[in-house]
């Protein structure tokens, strides 16, 4: 019974601290004055959660000499499991230590190629695990968490308040860019630029809230892929939906073209100036929906059986 306490007070713990928290924008400051994980980057938390390595000098192993030609290789704790992907690994972790740093990596997007089987996506995984260790510090504005998850430090302005802040709390220069969110500036106004009516929320991602990343599986059994797939239902002024009617107008402009050329191929020249009657099939031509199956949520091509499944469409041409 004592074990199965330990457990359940163990979850209440773990549970409130990873339950948001709130703090004023004077809290946070003197936060990062103590703490230099408040203000880091994606790449700096990134870093801090993989660790430093254990370096191995292979040459006093005559089994890993011989698998790894003598060399000094670096294990990382985090990816202690990842065997014979050490190289892997260090390439990663130097994407994220120059990134941290500020250099060119930080513009440019982390991206895994190799053959099936191959662990990347055993690495991304890791990764977003990773990522979630640590937690981030959003502005916030009454209950409204900024939708951007943006730093406060936006709110202040580098040239004018950089050195102060630097000589107050220990808050580098480079942190300060002065860019805010147009959510942000609106609430500014509506602050009459107070900025003690500003609070940060301290946000963990990961286990009951999993907003940091996402991947899929596979679609069907026996396929080695992962992918996001992301469906664009935003509606336009008629309430459709914008990507399915832009989809469905270059399909029907393609059957139009196709149809008007061979048409044309046909036809001689003193028939010009008469018209002409052609026709497209309309399979394909119809928006794919969303319908519930009992067994599972599935899309449905409801391409209709108005009247037979070769129906055809007479566009006149102007």
């Amino acid at each position: 019974m004592s074990v199965m306490k330990d457990v359940f007070s163990e979850y209440t713990e773990t549970y409130q601290t990873r339950k948001e928290s709130e703090m004023s924008l004077m809290e946070y400051l003197e936060l990062c004055g103590s703490d230099p994980m408040a203000f880091a980057s994606a790449a700096e938390r990134m870093v801090a959660a993989i660790g430093d390595p254990e370096v191995v000098d292979t040459s006093r192993d005559a089994r890993l000499g011989r698998i790894f030609m003598n060399r000094t290789i670096k294990i990382y704790p985090a990816f202690h499991d990842f065997f014979g992907m050490e190289d892997t690994v260090e390439r990663l972790v130097g994407y994220f230590r120059y990134a941290a740093q500020g250099l060119e990596e930080r513009k440019q997007v982390l991206y895994l190629l190799g053959p099936v089987g191959g662990g990347k996506s055993s690495l991304a995984e890791r990764l977003k695990t990773l990522m979630e260790q640590h937690p981030i510090y959003v502005l916030k504005a009454g209950d409204q968490i900024s939708p951007v998850f943006e730093s406060p430090l936006g709110l202040f302005d580098p040239q004018r308040m950089g050195q102060k802040l630097q000589d107050r709390f220990g808050i580098p220069l480079r942190k300060l860019n002065g860019l805010i969110s147009p959510w942000a500036v609106k609430r500014l106004d509506e602050f009459d630029g107070d900025l003690t009516k500003f609070t940060v929320a301290k946000v963990r991602f990961g286990g009951w809230w999993s907003g940091t990343c996402a991947s899929s599986r596979p679609a069907k059994p026996g396929r080695a892929d992962r992918a996001m797939q992301i469906i664009d239902r935003r509606r336009n002024s008629q309430g459709k939906s914008l990507a399915n009617r832009q989809r469905f107008l270059r399909r029907a402009k393609r059957q139009v073209t196709e149809a008007v050329r061979q048409a044309s191929a046909e036809r001689r020249i003193r028939d010009v100036a008469d018209g002409e009657q052609i026709v497209i099939p309309t399979d394909g031509l119809n928006e794919p929906r969303f319908r519930h199956d009992a067994r599972r949520l599935r899309l449905d091509r409801h391409a209709a059986y108005v009247q037979s499944l070769v129906f055809r469409k007479a566009v006149r041409l102007q």
